[in-house]
């Protein structure tokens, strides 16, 4: 071997090693970036998991509320309706009353009126509200019906009477006095047509 192989062998040599030194230099940078980054990423899914966590709290805490909210109204639901029919059973109470008292309304008579005759004065209502009861109802629990519906406080309820040729029945009571009596119609127009005038009443 020459001089000037051996300084090519040793030049060679000396190439190799730093190579191989910076390499390995290269690979143990690369294990300790790998290794901070892992380190990083678990912390990265730590936090996440804790936020995860939060968030399912958060989540049952809402479906909670949304619960008690819906139980609240549920009672107040409940509540609506017992008052509702409590209402509507103390307005029924309150009807029956006023009809028990229409009915009792009654003036006293002799047991028998048949083949009496009266002289009256005739008047007309209606069942509007501003008139009577504004119940709807006579005070004998009847619905009025024009041509057969009269009142009359003078005769007992159930009377059959005659007025003008036509038969009528003392269905109510009114709060006309003397011998007025009120008969039925269907409406207002109607009874200011009428007006007033006297007649010759027979009890049948």
């Amino acid at each position: 071997m020459t001089k000037q192989d051996l300084t090519n062998k040793i030049v060679n040599g000396i190439k190799n090693y730093k190579l191989f030194y910076v390499v390995g230099a290269f690979g143990l940078c690369g294990l300790s970036y790998s290794g901070y980054s892992l380190h990083n990423i678990a912390e990265a899914q730590n936090v996440n998991e804790q936020m995860v966590q939060m968030q399912n709290e958060q989540l049952e805490q809402s479906n909670q509320q949304m619960a008690d909210i819906r139980t609240q109204v549920q009672q107040i639901s409940q509540d609506v309706e017992i008052e509702k029919a409590n209402a509507e059973n103390l307005e029924l109470e309150e009807q029956k009353a006023r009809e028990a008292k229409l009915k009792s309304q009654t003036v006293k008579y002799n047991s028998s009126h048949s083949g009496e005759t009266y002289t009256v004065e005739i008047t007309y209502y209606t069942a509007s509200p501003d008139e009577g009861s504004g119940l709807g109802i006579t005070a004998s629990g009847t619905v009025p019906c024009a041509g057969r519906t009269v009142a009359c406080n003078f005769l007992p309820l159930g009377t059959r009477v005659r007025i003008d040729g036509e038969i009528f029945i003392v269905e109510d009571r009114g709060g006309m006095g003397g011998n007025v009596v009120d008969i039925f119609v269907n409406s207002k127009s109607e009874a200011f047509a009428k007006g007033r005038h006297s007649a010759t009443m027979e009890v049948l």
